[in-house]
């Protein structure tokens, strides 16, 4: 059994009733959330805030006639279930992100007469291997970095400036939800400096905040191992003296961008403001790369000893500023793949010295797959 931490503050309370049905049937409504009382060994985690990521499997048994009805619910707070009358036994079992890691039931049987209401608690356990974690707001890769191998879910309730920054070779696979959060970066490092396992950002938003402290690091770097963004933002880092990639740094392993933005990023001379990929591999499936700015590669720069170093089949790159080449993208010595047709992917508004207009500026390189590109090379 794989192990699951969930790094979280709160309380989850779960409860169903039956509401009054006219005719021969009942109605059950289960309700996710709530001011009761939680069961006495559910652990505290944020209901809330998890909520939009867990998947209920919900059965309801009739012990009477042995018939079962059995509902798949996600991210929602109640549901509701026309039923035969009988003896009934309900139970939830819970997911996140595919992974089983809750359960729930009656602590008795619930009987269901016709046109009468009643209410069942249910009480919610946790499965063998999960633990629950709370975050300290100015330390908390103290607490992630407690984590031994396995697969983990970091919770973030509120917007983190921490003192220490997340950095780790070990084969650790952990998922932030972020619910809309941030993670604020006040110092000279990289907010996440990953050099194995797979890191997984949900809805979360990486930022720099003010400019008194001189940046040589991109927010992200990714030197082994696997980063994926399914959502959220990398913005705001400035690299005033010097070092490649403002947002995102590959340099070995892997980053897959499923959603969200990378903008905003100013290199005062280096390369590629939004992405720089050098010997790695970066995939773009969805999202936006826009606002940065470079010296060569404004959005991205891209540049390996052989094989495909980004791919993009899907979102957007633009309105990047390259001070010398390639407004929006710069190959050098590699292979860019563009996949996406127009009405999916496209690079476009993107400038540059040399030539305004610029999109790409290929120096050895390879371009394939040019649907969608809007503006030239």
């Amino acid at each position: 059994m794989r192990k699951i931490t969930i790094i979280a503050v709160s309380c989850l309370i779960i409860s169903a009733c039956f509401s009054p049905y006219q005719g021969d049937t009942g109605t059950i409504t289960i309700g996710f959330g709530g001011s009761g009382a939680r069961g006495a060994v559910w652990p505290e985690v944020p209901i809330n805030s998890i909520l939009p990521y867990i998947d209920h499997h919900i059965t309801l048994t009739n012990t009477s006639s042995g018939t079962t009805i059995e509902r798949t619910v996600k991210g929602s707070t109640t549901m509701r279930f026309q039923v035969a009358p009988g003896v009934y036994k309900i139970t939830v079992e819970d997911y996140c992100f595919g992974q089983y890691f809750a359960f729930g039931t009656t602590e008795a049987p619930i009987e269901v007469k016709a046109g009468q209401s009643a209410v069942a608690p249910i009480v919610m356990g946790h499965e063998s291997g999960v633990t629950f974690h709370t975050v300290n707001n100015n330390d908390w890769s103290s607490t992630i970095g407690s984590l031994t191998a396995g697969d983990h879910y970091v919770i973030v309730t509120q917007d983190i400036t921490p003192t220490t920054f997340y950095s780790s070779s070990a084969a650790l696979n952990i998922t932030f939800i972020g619910n809309g959060h941030s993670i604020n970066m006040t110092a000279d490092a990289s907010l996440f400096n990953i050099g194995g396992g797979t890191i997984t950002i949900q809805n979360l938003h990486l930022k720099r905040q003010g400019t008194s402290v001189t940046n040589n690091d991109a927010l992200v770097k990714v030197t082994g191992g696997t980063f994926k963004m399914n959502g959220g933002s990398i913005s705001g880092n400035i690299l005033n003296s010097g070092g490649d990639g403002g947002g995102v740094n590959v340099n070995g392993g892997s980053f897959t961008m499923n959603g969200g933005s990378i903008s905003g990023n100013i290199l005062s001379s280096g390369a590629g403001g939004g992405v720089f990929v050098y010997n790695g591999f970066f995939t773009m499936n969805d999202g936006t790369i826009s606002d940065n700015t470079a010296n060569n590669g404004g959005g991205v720069f891209v540049q390996s000893s052989g094989g495909d170093t980004f791919t993009m089949n899907g979102g957007s790159i633009s309105g990047n500023t390259a001070s010398s080449s390639g407004g929006g993208v710069y190959v050098a010595s590699c292979t860019f793949t563009l996949n996406s047709p127009a009405t999916t992917g496209s690079i476009y508004g993107n400038t540059a010295f040399f030539t305004p207009t610029q999109v790409f500026t290929a120096t050895g390189g390879t371009i394939g797959g040019t649907a969608g590109v809007t503006t030239g090379w």
